[in-house]
């Protein structure tokens, strides 16, 4: 069972600062008038709106659960502890959020692509309204209402009932999740799994159920502590050729959103998003043109030019997208042997995982515009803002949809890397910011100022802080700057692979286009015991020039064979049915798994 920090919860005086935010009331800005650009006519009626940030799992989570990663922007005062003003940071949306059509112009993709493919969402508990709420959304947007065959909900089981508990918390994440999805594929199918609680062995079950009733993707917007997480699931996660998306997390590099406002943190990556069977997403501020094209993207922290964590949060944290190096997986070949990878430093070895592959927009500031009439009954309409990583895993595993899914890869995320090689240009490369101590802060003297100013930050903080405050490294006018040992890419965004963005933000499609070979296992399906009979790997590279380099037998029998040829020979010593599975590693550092079925007679 996965065990979350004790701060986590809230504690009274963040309870009572949470009760202000939500009785505070907004001066909403009108929509904008028929005719009139949308950005420009939201930024020239926000001059006195106000929000503030509310994580909607702050105090959800206890021992052996997970959180979810869906970070609320509440109308609030000028008044209000943590406001800001919302200047500049407006979409078109009903809520004033990012909309489909920003969201499809700033990254560059066709959302009405017609694919044949099946996105899940696994989330916790059930929302009643949730499809009533999918249709209004389309209706806002013109898309086609949703039918049975469009989108279906089950039980952690499978089963259309029972359902489990209703839940108003949850209803948020939920449709957060389904909507992100049909923001950016309008034509998949959407399979959305309700487990009866935030709990291991339910979301486990919810994930296998997930890839059991045929998903193409799944996305996990939720996390917790990748210590003590059990065989069974971790196991959960792996589904070769199903792309399996998860969110990095909230807390900033490691926790130390947590931290540094005094409170103990884990000191860990978020699992699932730490699995390198999973493609980890974290979040980027997305700042659009009056065009509605991107102009800015960087990571996001909304901690402040020090790093606080409290500015925009009434909990004290979960303002900074997560990520950092796992202390129990080792890194996918396809992500060590990236350029860049090594400058990480992960682990003693220097070939642990880390989280993210890469980053799509999480910041709430700006947001995106979900309908939720359960969980927000009061609110106008129905219509709020909301970010978080929460928002990223869904987006990413929406825009894999629209490029046809892994491709039958064994581990989709290879074909990231892979991509980011051969199409350079498919990546929008996020070199500003950073999720660790100073958050990106190009003035370092001031941010260490500022850390150090806080007691609290040091020996209750398993992050490794002792004496003297560390820092991430970065670059100021081409110059390498540091006052610490460890290595600045973790945590601070640079030019190619780092931490907080992994590789960057998606240009167009072209970094989630399948890499992997195509082919199948030949040879005989019904053979004779003792007899020596032989198998190839009939495999076609997708890429040219890529050479295979290893392949490896298991036979089913509890017996393997190892070589660098595509064919291998083996004789069964029973009868029985027997499942081959062949593993082959390629030039391109990407694995390929397929399989064949084989009867033994007498």
């Amino acid at each position: 069972m996965l065990a979350l920090p004790r701060a986590h919860r809230f504690v009274p005086a963040l309870v009572a600062i949470a009760a202000t935010v939500a009785a505070a009331t907004a001066v909403v800005a009108p929509l904008p008038a028929a005719g009139a650009h949308p950005l420009r006519a939201a930024r020239t009626s926000e001059r006195t709106t106000y929000a503030v940030n509310r994580p909607l799992c702050q105090d959800a989570a206890r021992p052996g659960e997970f959180r979810c990663y869906a970070v609320e922007r509440q109308p609030a005062t000028a008044a209000t502890p943590g406001a800001y003003r919302l200047a500049g940071k407006y979409g078109s949306g009903p809520a004033h959020g990012y909309t489909p059509a920003e969201l499809a112009r700033a990254y560059g993709y066709d959302p009405s692509l017609a694919v044949h493919q099946t996105v899940a969402v696994v989330d916790w508990y059930d929302d009643p309204n949730v499809l009533a709420d999918l249709n209004a959304f389309d209706r806002t947007y013109h898309l086609p209402a949703e039918t049975a065959h469009s989108f279906r909900k089950v039980n952690q089981d499978g089963h259309a009932t029972p359902l489990p508990a209703r839940s108003r918390r949850a209803a948020t994440e939920i449709v957060l999740d389904v909507q992100a999805v049909r923001a950016v594929c309008h034509r998949c199918r959407i399979l959305l799994v309700e487990a009866n609680g935030p709990t291991a062995a339910d979301l486990a079950a919810a994930e296998n159920t997930a890839a059991r009733l045929g998903a193409d993707e799944i996305s996990n917007s939720f996390g917790g502590l990748e210590r003590g997480a059990s065989r069974r699931l971790v196991a959960a996660f792996h589904h070769p050729g199903v792309v399996v998306v998860a969110s990095t997390g909230d807390e900033g590099w490691l926790g130390w959103d947590l931290a540094n406002v005094g409170y103990w943190t884990d000191g860990q990556a978020s699992f699932p998003a730490s699995d390198p069977d999973v493609i980890a997403v974290g979040g980027t501020t997305l700042r659009l043109t009056d065009d509605g094209s991107r102009a800015s993207e960087t990571v996001w922290n909304n901690d402040g030019a020090d790093n606080a964590a409290g500015a925009g949060s009434p909990g004290g944290a979960l303002g900074a997208s997560g990520g950092g190096c796992s202390g129990r997986f080792a890194a996918g070949s396809w992500q060590w042997h990236a350029p860049g990878f090594a400058a990480l430093k992960c682990g003693a070895d220097g070939r642990h995982r880390m989280t993210a592959d890469l980053a799509v927009v999480a910041d709430p500031e700006t947001g995106f515009d979900v309908r939720d009439s359960f969980g927000h009954p009061s609110r106008a309409g129905g219509w709020l803002t909301v970010g978080g990583t929460s928002l990223s895993a869904p987006l990413v595993a929406g825009m894999y949809a629209l490029a046809g899914g892994s491709g039958g890869s064994a581990y989709p995320a290879a074909s990231l890397y892979v991509n980011q090689v051969r199409r350079p240009h498919a990546a929008f490369d996020v070199v500003t910011g950073g999720n660790g101590y100073c958050g990106g802060e190009p003035d370092l003297a001031q941010c260490m100022a500022a850390v150090a100013a806080r007691p609290s930050a040091f020996g209750n903080n398993p992050n490794g802080i002792t004496g003297e405050p560390l820092d991430c490294s970065f670059r100021r006018d081409g110059v390498s700057v540091s006052r610490a040992p460890l290595p600045g890419p973790q945590c601070n965004a640079g030019p190619g692979l780092d931490g907080p963005s992994g590789l960057g933000a998606p240009v167009g499609l072209g970094l989630f286009r399948p890499t992997s070979a195509l082919g199948r296992v030949d040879g005989l399906r019904r053979v004779v015991r003792h007899r020596v009979h032989t198998w190839r790997a009939a495999l076609r590279a997708r890429v040219p020039g890529t050479s295979f380099t290893g392949f490896a037998w298991n036979w089913g029998d509890g017996t393997t064979t190892r070589g660098t040829a595509a064919a291998a020979k083996h004789a069964y010593r029973r009868p029985g049915r027997y499942q081959i599975r062949m593993t082959a590693s390629d030039s391109l550092h990407q694995v390929v798994v397929r399989t064949a079925l084989v009867r033994v007679t007498r």
